[in-house]
């Protein structure tokens, strides 16, 4: 399995191709770029395809923009799985279904979670990819790769939740100035910031509760 390395280029969309070509001739990236170069393109329009033994060869340079969705090509990664001939989706096979889950997790993560993933068809009048992506990835109706949630204690909300008690421990310690007062006059000014810390404490925390279920919400995450 290729390893996915994030580029410098900023990325916000994945596409999903198919090669309309059931022939084993053609399932090779040398052959799609052949394809490619003779239509007037400096490479192969993709930037990975998915071989029906599920093996992920590299296309395009992925510093690159995709050359594979008129109109959308900036911003986006593309790739291409061999099959769909006549816009027909029974030549696919599990292994690639499986490699192509494996890909787009890396890059899911590389970002995130923050891409959307997306059909050709979406953009085009046109078939392609001619299988289910959004089953096959378990994509969000936005276009999210859900991942997995995290255990509740490494969750952002949580983190967020802990942030606003320590805020209001905090304000346990005002007692502590009056005190102080008395006992050392420096002491009492260091402790003079402990409602400020405090309060910032609590802003900062729901802050992010609030931010992490609006962005929840959007991804189509309950």
């Amino acid at each position: 399995m290729i390893e996915f390395h994030k580029p410098k280029r900023a990325v916000s969309r994945v596409f999903l191709h198919c090669s309309s070509s059931d022939h084993r001739h053609h399932d090779d990236i040398a052959v799609i770029r052949d394809w490619h170069l003779k239509r007037g393109f400096d490479d192969a329009g993709y930037h990975y395809l998915i071989t029906f033994d599920g093996r992920v060869q590299a296309g395009r340079s992925l510093e690159q923009h995709s050359a594979a969705q008129a109109g959308h090509n900036t911003g986006s990664i593309a790739i291409c799985l061999s099959g769909g001939q006549n816009g027909q989706g029974g030549a696919f096979t599990r292994s690639q279904f499986d490699a192509l889950r494996d890909l787009c997790a890396q890059i899911n993560t590389a970002y995130d979670g923050s891409l959307t993933f997306h059909g050709h068809q979406e953009v085009a009048n046109r078939a392609c990819p001619v299988f289910d992506y959004r089953r096959e990835l378990g994509l969000s109706a936005q276009g999210y790769l859900l991942l997995p949630r995290p255990s509740l204690s490494g969750s952002r909300t949580f983190g967020g939740t802990r942030l606003a008690a320590a805020g209001l421990a905090t304000i346990g310690l005002n007692e502590a100035v009056e005190i102080s007062e008395v006992v050392s006059p420096v002491l009492s000014v260091a402790l003079q910031t402990v409602p400020m810390l405090a309060v910032s404490l609590i802003a900062l925390g729901l802050g992010i509760v609030i931010w992490a279920r609006m962005d929840d919400h959007a991804r189509g995450l309950r």
